[in-house]
């Protein structure tokens, strides 16, 4: 090991060309330590292209699960942005038909929308409401069923034939007090 390199000689690379070593600090080695290195690499070199085709198919194969993950985390973004677009756009109508039954004087917006189908009624990007089309599904809810809207009069029980009847001519208990009535069925 205590060989020197001849002076004036200048080291070989890896690939056996001669380097221009100017400095003159640099320490020398020995030719038997300096093969011995060349030797080490070169097995090192070797192992490296043996193994090179096995770290590309490593990295292959990470990359395609890479991929395969990324898609997975596209699809399920693109699902949850759908879903989360096609409620708000249903809430968008249903919040436009609460509106629209309030304008027609519905008694309850809310049980009016919930009688008329809004299904084939959508909200676009812009989350605009086709507002003719709910106005019409809830006109025809009103004409079907007049009794929900304000404007219709409100039928009394004995027009709805609710309460009591049958109680011979000329009773009128609508001006009965709770106490007449008690003593007319005989309670008291």
């Amino acid at each position: 090991m205590s060989e020197a390199v001849p002076e004036g000689t200048a080291p070989a690379t890896d690939e056996g060309q001669e380097v221009n070593d100017t400095a003159t600090d640099a320490p020398e080695f020995s030719r038997s330590y300096v093969e011995k290195l060349r030797r080490e690499n070169a097995k090192y070199r070797s192992q490296v292209r043996e193994l090179e085709p096995a770290a590309a198919k490593v990295a292959e194969l990470e990359a395609a699960n890479a991929t395969e993950l990324e898609r997975a985390v596209a699809t399920a973004k693109a699902e949850t942005e759908k879903a989360v677009s096609e409620r708000y756009a249903r809430l968008l109508v249903e919040a436009e038909a609460r509106g629209i039954a309030a304008e027609l004087r519905f008694r309850d917006p809310a049980d009016a929308v919930r009688l008329v189908d809004l299904d084939d009624i959508e909200a676009d990007k812009d989350g605009a409401v086709n507002r003719d089309a709910v106005r019409d599904a809830l006109r025809s809810i009103a004409e079907a069923k007049p009794y929900l809207t304000e404007e219709s009069a409100v039928a009394s029980a004995e027009e709805a034939g609710i309460g009591v009847t049958g109680t011979g001519p000329g009773k009128d208990y609508a001006s009965y007090s709770v106490t007449d009535l008690d003593k007319e069925l005989g309670f008291t």
